[in-house]
């Protein structure tokens, strides 16, 4: 494991890239600042403080999707009907998910992840193991038996994502060149009035 200096470098070294490789499709600023202030809800839910680079992340574009493939999850939602997923109801549902599974074998304790995003074959956790939250490594979930622990945290594994270079096997997880980022309140007001068009899913 990296140690603490190291770990802050790398997390600022991807999130200072990001918005040079991720475009915005919208830039309404207030809908940002609608899901930064859920930051605090969610960490005083969870227990825990949120990692930097997420924070960052949620303060410069909000939640939303990546070229329609990739979900950034808000921090915290109402539990109201028409209200996308949040890092606290898809944490939830995936720790519901592990419980489960008991019998499947996993060196990850259900209590020390927690979900910020996904796309259609994973769920994107953080591994909370390390007291140190700039330390988090990212976990990729498929099932409770199949899971995959990364050596980044979430604004480097986005920008490996974002630029072809993840590992094996998920290579070819690349979002595009450029990527687009969509933030889920405009993504509803582009569908017009009804069903909402943009919502993430918690594979669990």
């Amino acid at each position: 494991m990296t140690d603490r200096s190291e770990a802050v470098e790398v997390a600022e070294r991807g999130q200072d890239r990001l918005p040079a490789v991720l475009r915005r499709l919208s830039d309404r600023r207030d809908d940002v600042a609608e899901d930064a202030r859920g930051i605090a809800r969610a960490e005083a839910e969870l227990g825990v403080r949120l990692p930097r680079d997420y924070a960052e992340f949620i303060g410069e574009f909000g939640g939303g999707e990546i070229d329609e493939f990739a979900a950034v999850v808000i921090p915290y939602a109402p539990d109201l009907p028409g209200l996308p997923s949040s890092v606290v109801s898809c944490t939830e549902t995936v720790r519901e998910a592990l419980s489960a599974a008991r019998g499947t074998i996993s060196r990850f304790r259900a209590e020390q992840l927690i979900c910020w995003g996904s796309d259609s074959d994973y769920d994107y956790l953080w591994y909370t193991a390390d007291a140190d939250l700039d330390n988090w490594p990212v976990v990729l979930m498929a099932n409770p038996a199949e899971m995959v622990e990364l050596d980044c945290g979430m604004a480097e594994f986005l920008m490996r994502a974002l630029t072809g270079q993840l590992p094996e096997p998920f290579t070819h997880r690349w979002f595009g060149d450029p990527a687009t980022f969509l933030h889920w309140r405009e993504a509803r007001r582009r569908a017009g009035v009804g069903q909402p068009e943009w919502d993430v899913w918690c594979s669990g």
